[in-house]
C-alpha cells in the first residue's frame, strides 16, 4: 500500500466516523417512552394498532363531541385554553397526542395521509364516539382534518380550521434517504424547540414554551416521526382534500392570526373562497391565535358550534310538529 493511501485512510475514515456521529451527539432523545415515563403525566391512554395514544376526554356522553387535532409537532397541550373553554360551554371535548408526539408512542411507520386518517378513525372507534363530531384542526392538523372529512364525511358534522397549512412544505435535501436524515438530526431538530416561540405574536408572554416542547424531545423516535411526516405528509399538496371538504357542503369556520409568520394571513382569503367558509381574523395573534387570544377565539368557536345546535333543535321541533299533525 502506498504511504499516501494509508495516510489518507488514517485521516478520512475517522473524519467520516466523526461526521456520521454528530446527530447522536446533538440528539436530545435519551429515554424510552414507557409506562414509567408516562406515570406523572395528565390524561388517559388507549391501545391502538400502532401503539398507545394519550388522550383527554371530558364532558357528558350525550353532549356534542368536539375533536381537537394539533399541528405538526406541538402536542395536545397546545389546546389548553380551547379544551377548557369548550368543555365549560357544555361540549364533550377530546384532545390527544398524535403518534410520534407528546406521550403517545412513536411507531416505525410511514407517517402519510392514510396513516393520520386511520389514526383519527381508530381513536374515535376505540373511544366509542359514533355520532358525527366537530373536527378542529390547527396548522398541519387542518390538512389532517380535511383528509379525514374527505374520507369519512358521515362522521363529521362541521369543521373549524385554525391557521391551516395550505401548501406543500419544501423540505429540500431532507427528502433524500440517509443524507436527509443526517441533515435533519444535525441542523433542523436541535433548533426546533427554540423556533417554536416564533409561533406567537407577543413572544415575551410565552417564555415557558420552549421548555414545554423539549420534554417530548427526550424520548426516542420523536425525530424519526417528524422526519417521516415531513417526507410523506407535509411535503404533499393538501388542496385536493380542501376541495373535497368544500364539496361536502359542511359548515366551515376559518380562524387566522393576523400576524402569523408560519402560514401568512394572505393565505386565508383564497382558502375561504375555496371552502365557502366563514373567516375570522384574530388581531394581535400569530400562528396560535386560540392560545394567544382565547378570550376572543373561544367564544367565536362556541358561537359557531351553537348555530348548528340551534338549527338541529329547530329541525327536531319542526319534525315533531309534523308527526303530531299526521296523527
Amino acid at each position: 500500500m502506498r504511504p499516501w493511501v494509508a495516510y489518507a485512510g488514517a485521516v478520512v475514515l475517522p473524519l467520516v466516523g466523526w461526521i456520521a456521529a454528530i446527530p447522536a451527539f446533538k440528539s436530545a432523545e435519551k429515554y424510552e417512552l414507557n409506562d414509567k415515563a408516562r406515570a406523572a403525566e395528565y390524561g388517559s391512554y388507549v391501545q391502538l394498532e400502532d401503539g398507545k395514544v394519550r388522550y383527554e376526554l371530558i364532558g357528558r356522553d350525550t353532549a356534542h363531541t368536539v375533536v381537537l387535532v394539533h399541528g405538526f409537532s406541538v402536542p395536545s397541550y397546545v389546546w389548553g385554553p380551547t379544551f377548557r373553554d369548550l368543555s365549560e360551554a357544555g361540549f364533550r371535548v377530546l384532545r390527544f397526542d398524535m403518534f410520534g408526539r407528546g406521550f403517545s408512542d412513536r411507531p416505525r411507520e410511514r407517517y402519510d395521509r392514510d396513516f393520520y386518517v386511520h389514526h383519527i378513525g381508530e381513536l374515535l372507534d376505540s373511544l366509542r364516539i359514533t355520532r358525527p363530531v366537530t373536527l378542529v384542526g390547527l396548522s398541519m392538523g387542518g390538512a389532517v382534518v380535511a383528509a379525514y372529512a374527505a374520507e369519512h364525511p358521515d362522521r363529521v358534522r362541521d369543521v373549524v380550521l385554525i391557521d391551516p397549512t395550505t401548501r406543500p412544505r419544501a423540505i429540500g435535501a431532507m427528502r433524500i434517504p440517509l443524507i436527509g436524515g443526517w441533515i435533519a438530526r444535525t441542523f433542523w431538530l436541535p433548533e426546533l424547540a427554540q423556533s417554536q416561540i416564533g409561533d406567537f405574536y407577543d413572544t415575551d408572554r410565552f417564555y415557558y414554551w420552549q421548555e414545554l416542547y423539549e420534554e417530548q424531545m427526550m424520548f426516542k423516535g420523536f425525530g424519526r416521526a417528524l422526519l417521516s411526516t415531513m417526507r410523506h405528509f407535509s411535503s404533499k399538496d393538501p388542496t385536493p382534500d380542501y376541495d373535497a371538504l368544500a364539496n361536502l357542503d359542511k359548515p366551515v369556520l376559518l380562524i387566522w392570526g393576523e400576524h402569523d409568520r408560519t402560514v401568512p394571513v394572505q393565505e386565508a382569503g383564497p382558502l375561504r373562497q375555496r371552502l365557502g367558509a366563514e373567516l375570522f381574523i384574530v388581531p394581535n395573534a400569530g400562528h396560535l391565535p386560540h392560545y394567544e387570544q382565547p378570550r376572543i377565539v373561544s367564544p367565536k368557536i362556541v358561537e359557531f358550534l351553537g348555530r348548528k345546535e340551534r338549527a338541529q333543535r329547530t329541525q327536531s321541533v319542526v319534525l315533531q310538529g309534523r308527526r303530531r299533525g299526521r296523527r
